[in-house]
């Protein structure tokens, strides 16, 4: 598909990581589907994982070079509860570090997509990029996913009784796990597509 333009209708833009904390956090709250861009070239760096804890689905997204979230290797980038189900477009999502899913950990929630984007340096224990318990479906496409780890299983995706994991048109180098599925590990999950 081609870039997003930077005003596209239902999209509303965030300048700053106070403004996109803001705007998620006010859809959870109103329960509201929010949309939300980020202008290319802007580096926003998190003290801390951005929360989405209801029933709506958030997408974040930018054009031509795209943005960037940087973990700062101090925190994850998103966490997800509740139903909330979340899109990554065309940003570049750097140096998380969690627990569980270096850039977003899903905890009873809904699907997971990362698609065009650039992924780099992302650890943690369980999913170095995405752990997902309880959730629905994970999906990465056309992205580029490098340096990616977890001390235990899943250096890629983590996924426990969730829906199917499919990585496609992406690459994907560098990425290990201490345990179990370098790239993808999945318990009583859908079914899992890498192609």
């Amino acid at each position: 598909p081609p870039p997003l333009p930077p005003l596209v209708p239902g999209y509303v833009s965030a300048a700053s990581e106070a403004e996109l904390r803001s705007l998620i956090e006010g859809a959870t709250s109103t329960a509201a589907d929010v949309s939300i861009y980020l202008p290319p070239s802007a580096h926003f760096k998190l003290g801390s994982q951005i929360s989405c804890e209801s029933n709506i689905k958030v997408t974040v997204a930018s054009s031509g070079e795209g943005a960037t979230l940087d973990g700062q290797e101090e925190t994850g980038l998103f966490d997800l509860s509740d139903g909330c189900s979340l899109t990554l477009r065309g940003l570049t999502l750097v140096n998380g570090r969690a627990d569980y899913g270096g850039v977003v950990e899903a905890k009873g929630a809904g699907d997971v997509e990362i698609i065009d984007s650039t992924v780099r340096d992302s650890a943690g224990y369980q999913g170095g990029v995405v752990h997902a318990l309880g959730s629905g479906a994970v999906s990465i496409t056309g992205s580029n996913l490098t340096g990616c780890s977890a001390g235990d299983n899943g250096g890629v995706v983590y996924a426990s009784r969730s829906g199917a994991v499919s990585i496609s048109g992406s690459t994907v180098t560098g990425c290990s796990a201490g345990g179990n599925g370098g790239v993808v590990y999945a318990s009583d999950s859908g079914a899992v597509s890498i192609t």
